[in-house]
């Protein structure tokens, strides 16, 4: 079971860092990809990083375990 919960840690953390990285991208903060000042991916950066912040909360709740 910890490496299940240590597993859901590591892809949650790694979600929030890409949705915020495509977030940047998106506003065009973060220069250099074909993502930078498309609007879309700050919108796709958000939800990602929304997905990574639930992920953790349910990998370290109790109600989930």
């Amino acid at each position: 079971m910890r490496i299940s919960r240590l597993a859901s840690n590591v892809l949650a953390l790694f979600l929030m860092l890409l949705g915020v990285i495509w977030f940047f991208q998106g506003m065009g903060l973060l220069a250099g990809s074909f993502m930078t000042g498309e609007s879309i991916w700050s919108a796709i950066g958000v939800m990602v990083a929304v997905g990574g912040v639930a992920l953790l909360f349910a990998a370290n709740s109790r109600y989930f375990r």
